[in-house]
């Protein structure tokens, strides 16, 4: 021990003291920037823990479907000609047709395909899903939506039908179509809410099963991938979070929300049953099935919302994350395809 505190005086003395002496500035120093850098290190859990939640929220891209752009710096979506195409030499063809739920995920879907050395065609518009033989009319005026044309219609089907051993990846917001309805939960005000427009038939044919005749008829000389319809939350899922959460609320508290907002699978597939029902009724050898439905519903019950995670931006159309997640399962689809005809 004698020798332990002899030692001590001897390196105080002869190595401490004068360092202190001469770096006593710069010590002062050293400590000024380790606060600094702790104090930066807490606001940063702080934000993540409290922060970051909510603004996960309220940051989400709003319009998605205009992120895509040609080499002209066009946008991509609602082209009525001269659709945007990637990759227009490579012979493995394909085309994403629909209306916003597609444009949702062509962006992210359009960037993993031209890496796989696919040519991607982009067909979608707003409010205007695949039914070649139909306008889409305004119902207070008798109007035709300038998007969703017959004309336009025409268009796509001419080209799509003109294609073989391509892949045609189809899909919409067929509850809204099929009802002429929107779904609002909870909401008396608009629950079932009438859509202001609706397909009209040039032949006065029925949509059900023209439109069923159309898609078969794509599948006799290509593959088409049918995208089931994205669940209806019946609410704005962003805004629901917003009106309940704080800025500085825990993912603890989103966690214990998502809990309460959790919907009965079994309600939700009332609402899908005419959509599932008029996807499933087209077969055939080269028709293939995405359900959109089954990522976000696990054991009878759907979450629209997480700690980590949102799942929409609106009442209707999937983020970012959810795309991703829709994106993998069509991709997977694509995948056996290309594999099978090779």
């Amino acid at each position: 021990m004698l020798i332990i505190f002899l030692l001590s005086l001897f390196t105080f003395y002869l190595v401490e003291k004068p360092f202190w002496k001469n770096n006593k500035k710069r010590f002062i120093n050293y400590i000024i920037i380790f606060c600094f850098l702790f104090l930066n290190l807490k606001v940063h859990l702080i934000y993540n823990q409290f922060v970051k939640p909510k603004e996960t929220a309220l940051n989400l891209n709003s319009a998605p479907w205009d992120d895509l752009k040609n080499e002209k710096n066009e946008i991509c979506y609602s082209k009525q000609n001269n659709f945007c195409t990637f990759q227009k030499e490579n012979n493995k063809k394909i085309f994403i047709v629909g209306d916003s739920i597609l444009g949702t995920l062509q962006s992210g879907l359009v960037k993993r395909l031209k890496a796989e050395d696919y040519s991607v065609t982009i067909m979608t518009s707003n409010d205007c899903f695949y039914a070649p033989n139909f306008n889409y009319i305004y119902l207070n005026t008798n109007k035709t939506h300038p998007k969703c044309s017959h004309k336009y219609q025409q268009t796509r089907q001419e080209i799509l039908k003109k294609q073989e051993k391509a892949i045609i990846i189809l899909g919409g917001n067929l509850p809204v179509y099929l009802s002429n309805k929107f779904y609002f939960k909870n909401n008396k005000n608009n629950e079932n809410k009438t859509y202001d427009k609706r397909f009209v038939n040039v032949n006065n044919k029925k949509f059900y099963n023209d439109v069923q005749t159309s898609i078969r008829e794509l599948s006799n000389k290509n593959y088409v991938i049918l995208l089931y319809p994205v669940i209806e939350p019946g609410y704005n899922v962003p805004r629901y979070i917003e009106s309940k959460l704080s800025k500085f609320s825990s993912k603890e508290e989103m966690y214990q929300l998502s809990l309460k907002s959790i919907e009965k699978e079994k309600k939700i597939s009332q609402r899908m049953a005419h959509s599932k029902n008029f996807f499933d009724g087209i077969k055939g050898k080269n028709i293939f099935r995405v359900y959109p439905q089954k990522i976000i519903c696990k054991n009878s019950k759907c979450s629209f919302f997480n700690k980590d995670n949102i799942y929409y931006i609106d009442e209707a159309h999937p983020s970012k994350i959810y795309a991703n997640k829709i994106n993998d399962k069509i991709l997977e689809k694509i995948f056996k395809i290309f594999n099978k005809s090779n």
